[in-house]
């Protein structure tokens, strides 16, 4: 799996000279060159933290006006909902609560709304004394949402009515609101406000550069040239306006005006030029700047980087030699070049030790190491060594290392047929970056995978979308599959399309009979006896013959045509005796299929006796395990009319005869399943106490927990529950309601009560559930808690059936005298579910529903 590849990553070199361009290089020789880049490429992007310092904030939040009790508890309502990114709510909230931290929440509301012109016209009418105390909190919500609108002069306004509290707070939010224009590429905006923004705000040199930068972007580079030539030679952002003047050479077509006498630059510039052409791809360019460079160091590794973008690697890696008298990777970039060297000669392990080492530098690219050593360790099949590095550079925000880790990780997952994780991380990749449609191994790994993760609906939606360019043989598998589920879900005009589809690709003659099939499940035919055995003569070599000979026989029996049943599969069986019946031939499958259909046949004409022996003989020589369960079902049903105590003793016998392990706990369950229809509880134990000594199934203990309560033994219920809750680390709703029934048999109402509380809120479509609510409503009216009964009453009423409303109204007609003189509203109880959970035992639990 090469995922190193130029069809989707920014090429190394690429994205190498970028990294040199605007890093901090640690070999001598470019140090004075590049030093101080970092802090210059801050400037250049506008990367401002986007809060305000701490020792701001907490300057500001010194002054906290102490809350009322109820406002406490609207700020502490609305804090929970931001946390949970319900704005709307805050908003509500917080609007009448006229305190300092209440207000920036609201504020800050109204920002994540999007409600800008409301936030300017709600701070503009906040009085000057409170405004000291707010500004930290609001400034950011305040200035952006100025900028959304336009509206400079409300910014001006702000900024200069604070400039006396704090100058270098209020200077830095004039900055940043001219970078933060630069990276939106607002330059109409920056050339309107650098005008009337304060000429003491910038640092020297600043001013030029902002408008050097706009004019770039805009095209003027006459104009930029000038502004960032006047920047002094000793100013922050000298070395940065020289990088934007070797480009604006570049990029206006005016090489020729690099002065030819290179000699009257400084040696960082004429440097600087050579990486821009090398990075541009003007090689020979690069090359002739290289032999004007006075220093050796400079010049050879122009050179060395010439060789490395002619993908010379080795050249590249000999150069490191001439141009060292020590160790090379005694340095960052040489370490990376090295590293790099073997990576593309497919020296994984020599890679994989540089990349690491090369991480141990200072201001080293760490992302770009962990997608390299990734890429490494999936070259040599260490695939959870490739995760664990890829999985470093997944971010929360995008980014191309970020992108690059989930692409890698779903094709890796996928390519290990672990489907469920690859399915996460192609979710992930989609959910971001979009589907690569351009890509032809990531859409059929991403296909097959929620193929065998078995996402239908996921899979139409995408395949219908993607199958212009998808190959034949993954275009002829979607039509099946889609056909195929389709057809299980009885929806067949949609799986006749699929097949249909289908056929066009390839032709055949299985895939018609399939489609006849489906016409005749759509009523298209009247007679189906008529119509299989039409399909039959008309395919006779079809695979399918076997399949109609199964459908003809299961339409007698559900017609109750059973001497014709019976009278077809006589014809079809070669051998009739059992057990020699059971002979294993090629078409096993077929023979149990028909035995088990004689025995059907037997069963439904209360022949019981040899459809029992049948089924016995079927279970005990099943070639395929598709029909065990049935099997069983079907015995379990012929004992319960044969008489229990010839059940138990036929059982008994069959249990002492068989020493297979499957077929013997199979007739150990029917067993068990005897005693209980007979109300023999404690007997069915015993089997189950037996079959957990021999076999791993935790429902065994839950089966215990069952005939226990039935014999009212409530504590020995709890104590199977606990066992199979430790066991499987998981409850589900039967269990918890078994919890329920042996602690209020118990009397132990408190535990009870929660639990039911539990089963409410949890299984909302469980068919029990009005059943909880009347167990919920009846503890609270004993308990003298009527307001907690008559809010769940309501709470459930909308969507009671009928006759559930007619016994809600009776418990409403007891509830109202008790709860008619209550001062709270309908609207309030919901409002103030979390209130009334302090004063009650058994908190209310939240609802996303509600």
């Amino acid at each position: 799996m090469n995922n190193f590849n130029p069809n989707y990553s920014v090429p190394i070199v690429t994205g190498f000279f970028l990294w040199l361009l605007f890093s901090p290089v640690c070999i001598q020789a470019t140090t004075n060159n590049l030093g101080i880049a970092e802090h210059r490429i801050n400037h250049l992007n506008g990367n401002f933290d986007k809060q305000i310092t701490n020792s701001y904030r907490q300057q500001f939040f010194s002054t906290t006006i102490k809350l009322s009790d109820v406002d406490e508890w609207y700020y502490e309502y609305a804090i929970s909902e931001a946390k949970e990114n319900n704005w709307t709510k805050v908003s509500a909230i917080t609007q009448e609560i006229h305190t300092t931290d209440s207000i920036s929440l609201y504020i800050k509301s109204l920002f994540e709304l999007d409600k800008y012109d409301e936030l300017l016209q709600f701070v503009d009418k906040i009085p000057e004394h409170k405004m000291k105390q707010l500004f930290d909190g609001i400034i950011e919500y305040y200035v952006l949402s100025a900028l959304e609108l336009a509206q400079y002069d409300h910014i001006l306004v702000l900024l200069e009515s604070q400039r006396d509290l704090d100058r270098q707070l209020t200077n830095y939010w004039y900055k940043r609101i001219l970078y933060t224009l630069i990276k939106n590429h607002d330059y109409k905006a920056i050339i309107t406000l650098i005008d009337v923004f304060p000429d003491d705000i910038y640092l020297e040199g600043e001013q030029n550069y902002i408008l050097g930068v706009v004019n770039y972007h805009k095209g003027s580079y006459s104009t930029a040239r000038d502004l960032l030539h006047n920047i002094p030679k000793e100013a922050l952002f000298y070395n940065l306006a020289h990088n934007y003047l070797s480009l604006i050479y570049y990029y206006s077509e005016d090489l020729e005006s690099i002065p030819n006498d290179l000699q009257s630059l400084s040696e960082e510039v004429k440097f600087n030029y050579a990486l821009t052409l090398l990075k541009l791809g003007k090689l020979d360019d690069a090359s002739s700047i290289a032999l004007k460079l006075e220093q050796a160091e400079s010049k050879n590794l122009i050179n060395l980087l010439i060789a490395w973008e002619m993908k010379h690697y080795r050249t590249a890696y000999s150069l490191l030699n001439d141009f060292y008298s020590f160790s090379p990777t005694g340095h960052k970039l040489t370490t990376l070049i090295m590293a790099e060297t073997y990576l593309f000669l497919d020296n994984y392990r020599e890679a994989e030790w540089l990349f690491k080492h090369y991480t141990s530098f200072e201001n080293a690219d760490i992302k770009y190491a962990n997608h390299a050593l990734g890429y490494c360790f999936n070259s040599f099949y260490r695939f959870d060594n490739a995760v664990y590095f890829w999985n470093q550079n997944l971010d929360t925000h995008k980014s191309h290392y970020d992108s690059l880790a989930a692409y890698n990780l779903s094709l890796l997952y996928a390519k290990t047929e672990r489907y469920s994780s690859a399915n996460d991380y192609f979710n992930y990749f989609n959910d971001k970056y979009g589907l690569k449609t351009n890509d032809k191994v990531f859409i059929e790994s991403y296909l097959t995978t929620l193929l065998e993760q078995q996402l239908f609906l996921v899979f139409k939606d995408k395949f219908n979308k993607l199958q212009s360019i998808l190959p034949d043989k993954l275009k002829l598998q979607g039509m099946l599959t889609l056909g195929d589920y389709f057809n299980n879900l009885q929806q067949y005009q949609k799986a006749v399309n699929y097949y249909q589809e289908a056929l066009h690709i390839e032709h055949d003659d299985n895939l018609l009979l399939k489609i006849e099939r489906l016409r005749f499940s759509m009523g298209e035919y009247k007679d189906s006896e008529d119509f299989i055995i039409s399909l039959i003569d008309k395919y006779p070599n079809s695979s399918f013959n076997k399949q109609l000979s199964l459908d003809l026989t299961k339409y007698y029996i559900s017609q109750n045509k059973l001497q014709q049943a019976g009278n077809l599969i006589d014809s079809l069986l070669v051998i009739q005796e059992y057990p020699d019946l059971m002979v294993v031939d090629e078409n096993s499958a077929y023979t149990d299929s028909l035995v088990y259909y004689k025995a059907l046949v037997q069963k439904e004409a209360g022949n019981l006796t040899d459809a029992k022996h049948l089924f016995i003989e079927l279970h005990r020589n099943l070639r395929t395990d598709n029909l065990r369960l049935s099997i069983v079902q079907h015995l379990d049903n012929i004992f319960s009319r044969t008489g229990a105590q010839k059940a138990i003793t036929f059982l008994n016998e069959l249990i002492e005869d068989e020493s297979r392990t499957h077929i013997h706990k199979d007739y150990l369950i029917l067993l068990a399943q005897v005693y209980e229809n007979q109300s023999l509880y404690g007997e069915a134990n015993k089997i189950y106490q037996l079959l957990l000594e021999e076999d791993e199934n935790y429902d065994y203990y839950y089966y215990l927990a069952i005939n226990e309560i039935r014999q009212r033994n409530y504590n020995k219920t709890l104590n199977y529950i606990e066992a199979f809750k430790d066991k499987t680390e998981s409850v589900n709703e039967d269990i918890q309601f078994l919890s329920y029934l042996a602690y209020y048999s118990l009397d132990e109402k408190e535990k009870a009560v929660d639990i039911l509380l539990d089963l409410y809120y949890d299984y909302p479509d469980s068919p029990k559930r009005f059943e909880f609510l009347k167990n919920i409503i009846e503890f609270f009216i004993e308990n003298d808690y009527d307001l907690f009964a008559w809010y769940f009453l309501y709470h459930y009423y909308p969507q009671a059936t009928n006759p559930e409303k007619w016994i809600l109204d009776r418990y409403n007609e007891q509830l109202e005298p008790k709860t008619a003189e209550d001062s709270l509203k309908v609207e309030e109880v919901n409002n103030f579910r979390k209130t009334l959970s302090k004063y009650f035992i058994y908190p209310i639990k939240e609802n996303n529903e509600n």
